[in-house]
């Protein structure tokens, strides 16, 4: 919470004036995956592996970065549409 929030804050205030399109566009390039990377590294901090071990997993790209890829935007991607289309900025 403590690193999310704050990035959540400033992301959500940069795409605050972008349409519909680009705003789902910009959170599936750039806040899904940095959202994604932050949650392994977190998730590796708390199983109290290496800094180089979870290095090594976030830069990997294998079959696990694909399933993960695709089930955060089979969540994500409907509740993010909601969100952008049809709540006002200030509820987000």
């Amino acid at each position: 919470a403590l690193v999310v929030a704050p990035l959540s804050l400033v992301f959500f205030n940069f795409v605050e004036n972008l349409s519909v399109p680009a705003k789902l566009l910009f959170d599936l390039v750039v806040g899904g995956p940095v959202l994604n990377v932050g949650f392994v590294a977190a998730l590796g901090l708390l199983r109290g592996q290496s800094l180089e071990s979870i290095v090594a997993t976030v830069s990997s790209v294998d079959q696990f970065w694909v399933a993960l890829v695709l089930a955060s935007n089979k969540v994500w991607l409907p509740a993010k549409v909601f969100m952008y289309g049809f709540l006002p900025a200030r509820y987000w």
